[in-house]
């Protein structure tokens, strides 16, 4: 780690920029993603969603269906209940949201907050935390409130036992509980609710709604066929089936006009199309591409300035897993950075998307948490994996190869190389050699004789004395000590090998 943040700091200007481009990329990604996170778990708090409905009629002829209770304000004789006496039915409630609700404290002035009334049986559909006292309403002047509501009424107080002053007609409630919000976007989200007893008037201010819960396997489709046409008089009589219908999708998009009197309450909480959510996905990935690809690209050019550095590593017996665990550290301090500098973006960003747009996102630590450990961790890989020597398979030995370089002992030859270098090293300090065989010097073959074998007249093979050679052959062309004509091969073989050295080296 130490080694990496050398290298982040001697290249400041790579580091900056890859930071900055990431930052602002992933920021936007963050922001949309968490956006749809939150529309697609609409109404997941609740666990059996999946058999959750609404209670809704169809007027004969029609395909449009319309929210409605489960109960008979009118108590007519014939109405038949679509829950009472249905044993694929678990439970059910009735809830009627508000719109004019409004409380007054005991200082300052008054104010509406989100409202609803609800009956006894409400918390076992809607299941919500307790934070103080007792969450069941059972009679008329009883009522829950949030917990934000609790201390907005009542700061650094109990409110369990307190009253409450609501409606126009100034009615006294008395708080018997304190709940907390649910930690996913609900379609109906209250500060407050009161009980809703079987003489409930319901006020045109508000409309009410029935949420009934199925039996697990029951099919609702075989529910709905099963029940009958009805003439009701709050129907004026026109011939009406009741039937259920998905809670979340029904409340959102398919009420038609209905939907226009709950946009109207202040606890109906409106969600994003389908359409819209893939859209902003798309943009939320094209985003994240556009990043990933410039913060991978910066990463290969800083890499690519340092590619010998690497191959050198590798030449003296680095392992491709050493190589990779340096660069994943320094691409990982640099992601630690970057979701830093993401989270305070993101952080300033949510006010004014709620001021200007309207646009509130609830915290998802769980979401959160996974999506940061996503880009720490999986990011640095995809970078780590771009690095010169992990990009084609054996890059750094053809480097070396080009080079004229090659691992003394880490390469598959490092035992004949060694045998190879004791060879010379004792034909060195031997002075003579076989006929024919020229001394090539230390290196393998990679470096030019210094030295030509004579013949004498005896038949022996002796090496030059150079001074000898060199008052003898004066005026030819030298060769690292060396006298040799002009036209001789090692000659030709020098000048070309020192060409090939000073073209490497201006490049």
């Amino acid at each position: 780690m130490k080694q990496a943040f050398r290298i982040i700091s001697r290249m400041k200007g790579y580091t900056a920029l890859s930071l900055l481009g990431l930052i602002i990329s992933l920021s936007g990604t963050v922001i949309i993603s968490r956006y749809i996170y939150q529309e697609w778990t609409v109404d997941h708090f609740m666990p059996a969603l999946d058999r959750t409905f609404l209670c809704c009629v169809q007027y004969e002829g029609e395909a449009d269906w319309m929210t409605i209770t489960t109960d008979d304000p009118n108590h007519q004789s014939h109405f038949v209940s679509p829950v009472e006496g249905q044993s694929d039915v678990e439970c059910w409630t009735n809830v009627y949201l508000r719109s004019m609700y409004s409380i007054k404290p005991e200082q300052g002035e008054s104010f509406f907050p989100p409202a609803v009334s609800v009956d006894s049986m409400f918390t076992r559909v809607f299941p919500l935390e307790a934070v103080e006292g007792a969450l069941i309403l059972r009679a008329n002047g009883q009522c829950i409130v949030s917990e934000g509501l609790a201390a907005r009424l009542f700061p650094g107080e109990s409110a369990v036992g307190k009253t409450v002053t609501v409606g126009e007609e100034a009615d006294v409630n008395t708080v018997v509980g304190v709940f907390r919000q649910p930690a996913t976007k609900s379609s109906i989200r209250f500060d407050i609710a009161d009980y809703a007893g079987e003489d409930f008037y319901s006020p045109g201010s508000s409309i009410g709604i029935g949420v009934v819960q199925l039996r697990e396997g029951t099919s609702v489709r075989d529910y709905n066929a099963r029940q009958p046409e009805q003439r009701l008089s709050m129907f004026s009589d026109r011939p009406v089936r009741y039937g259920l219908q998905p809670y979340t999708q029904e409340l959102q998009n398919e009420l038609g006009v209905g939907y226009q009197w709950f946009a109207n309450c202040a606890c109906f909480v409106p969600c994003a199309s389908a359409t819209h959510l893939w859209m902003l996905l798309f943009v939320a990935v094209l985003l994240l591409f556009v990043g990933l690809f410039n913060f991978v690209n910066l990463f290969a050019v800083m890499r690519s300035h340092r590619r010998h550095e690497l191959h050198v590593r590798r030449l003296f017996g680095a392992s491709r897993w050493d190589v990779f665990c340096q660069l994943y550290a320094e691409t990982f301090l640099v992601a630690v950075l970057t979701m830093i500098g993401v989270w305070t973006v993101v952080e300033l960003a949510e006010p004014l998307l709620a001021t200007y747009y309207n646009i509130e996102v609830l915290p998802q630590w769980k979401f959160d948490v996974a999506l940061t450990l996503a880009v720490i961790f999986g990011l640095p890989l995809i970078a780590s994996l771009q690095s010169p020597p992990f990009g084609p398979r054996g890059g750094h030995n053809r480097l070396f190869r080009r080079q004229n370089y090659s691992s003394p002992l880490g390469g598959r030859r490092g035992g004949f190389l060694f045998l190879q270098h004791l060879f010379y090293a004792a034909a060195a300090r031997d002075d003579e050699c076989r006929p024919g065989l020229p001394y090539q010097g230390p290196a393998h073959g990679r470096h030019l004789s210094t030295v030509e074998p004579r013949v004498m007249d005896d038949g022996r093979v002796q090496r030059h004395d150079r001074e000898a050679e060199k008052q003898r052959r004066g005026g030819e062309a030298a060769l690292d000590g060396v006298a040799l004509p002009e036209g001789h091969h090692l000659v030709q073989r020098y000048l070309q090998h020192r060409c090939q050295r000073e073209t490497r080296q201006r490049r």
